[in-house]
């Protein structure tokens, strides 16, 4: 990623011509860092010098081959199929990576199920020992006190 200035100076511009075209840029090209400086990557780069070079001087520069305007299309067209296809293969990693989050989810899920079903199990069979054993009777204070028993 260059700044503006430094590209501008690569190409042998002024920063206001890099400025005037940085609208026809696709935004996956340009982007600001976190001071509020703009930043051309490689593709921007190469695709404004193409553009500048039919421009200024009317042939190509020497680092293209063809600067019509079909072979500019057809350059933008390839860079823009190869960043789909990169997005395309990230979209599938994280579709991989909700289902498998999901499968663990499931998991948990399950064994919290089978742990509060486990637990409610163990409430039921502790009640109903509660419910079988006899209850012992109060004592009063009085008898405690007298030793009495009634």
């Amino acid at each position: 990623m260059k700044t503006i200035k430094q590209v501008a100076d690569t190409l042998g511009v002024s920063r206001q011509a890099i400025y005037r075209r940085l609208s026809a840029l696709p935004s996956e090209m340009v982007s600001t860092n976190n001071k509020g400086v703009q930043l051309i990557n490689s593709d921007g780069e190469a695709l404004l010098r193409t553009e500048l070079s039919v421009i200024l001087s009317g042939e190509p520069s020497a680092n293209s081959t063809d600067s019509s305007p079909d072979s500019i299309t057809d350059t933008l067209i390839s860079m823009l199929k190869s960043e789909l296809s990169a997005k395309n293969k990230l979209i599938d990693e994280q579709q991989q990576t909700i289902k498998e989050l999901n499968e663990t989810i499931k998991i948990q899920a399950q064994s919290i199920n089978a742990a509060h079903h486990n637990e409610l199990a163990e409430t039921v069979i502790d009640g109903q020992k509660l419910l079988s054993s006899p209850v012992p009777e109060k004592v009063r204070l009085w008898n405690k006190l007298f030793k009495r028993k009634n």
